[in-house]
């Protein structure tokens, strides 16, 4: 449920500040896909569980995939700017909290990635050991 107000936030954030980041333009379209597209993905399991339809399972999948990719975009396009003028008098710049929302949701994406990363390793390891004894 958490996420899924997350992604809502983002869509929001990013249709409101479309036009205020002219120093990254794709940084308010990171927001508006990746809230767009996390939304589609926490709700279509929700559907398929009574329709369970295999179109339904490929699209989750893609969905997924398609996250994947656009979080990787999105890196780039806002890890790139780091740390940019929040200022509009003062030249190119991009709005604080369409540029922070991104940044810290990224940032918490890449950390919690790590970390399944190695707790993934780390039972695989304990398996391996337990098979061995």
């Amino acid at each position: 449920m958490l996420f899924l107000v997350l992604n809502i936030i983002m869509l929001v954030v990013g249709i409101l500040k479309k036009d205020d980041c002219p120093i990254q333009q794709n940084v308010p379209l990171y927001l508006i896909v990746a809230g767009a597209i996390g939304i589609i993905s926490k709700v279509l399991p929700f559907i398929n569980r009574k329709l369970d339809w295999c179109l339904l399972d490929l699209l989750v999948s893609v969905s997924y995939l398609f996250e994947f990719i656009w979080v990787i975009l999105g890196s780039v396009w806002i890890y790139s700017i780091y740390k940019p003028n929040f200022n509009p008098a003062a030249g190119d710049y991009c709005n604080e909290t369409a540029y922070l929302l991104g940044f810290w949701l990224l940032t918490l994406h890449w950390i919690f990635l790590a970390i399944s990363i190695v707790l993934v390793c780390c039972c695989c390891c304990c398996a391996c050991l337990k098979s061995d004894n």
